[in-house]
């Protein structure tokens, strides 16, 4: 949640919805492969609309993949429970 209000920060109100559905294709994929060949699509895509600070927000957003498979539902959120 933190993540797409940093980068729709970033970006005119009127992308705000777009660009959610751009970063979702990300974090939906089910494994590490597909979300590593996903992401450097959307900061393409970012950095031709000329949103480069949000492009730069998303080339970092893959971290969580690090962890095992497991763990990827608490690290992608804040909500302890």
């Amino acid at each position: 949640m933190h993540f797409y209000r940093n980068v729709s920060g970033h970006v005119p109100s009127t992308k705000v919805k777009e660009i959610a559905r751009m970063l979702r294709a990300i974090h939906v994929q089910a494994s590490l492969a597909p979300a590593r060949t996903k992401a450097p699509d959307i900061v393409d895509q970012l950095e031709q609309m000329r949103m480069g600070k949000a492009a730069g927000l998303v080339e970092g957003a893959l971290t969580y993949c690090r962890f095992p498979d497991n763990h990827w539902a608490r690290i992608r959120i804040n909500d302890p429970m």
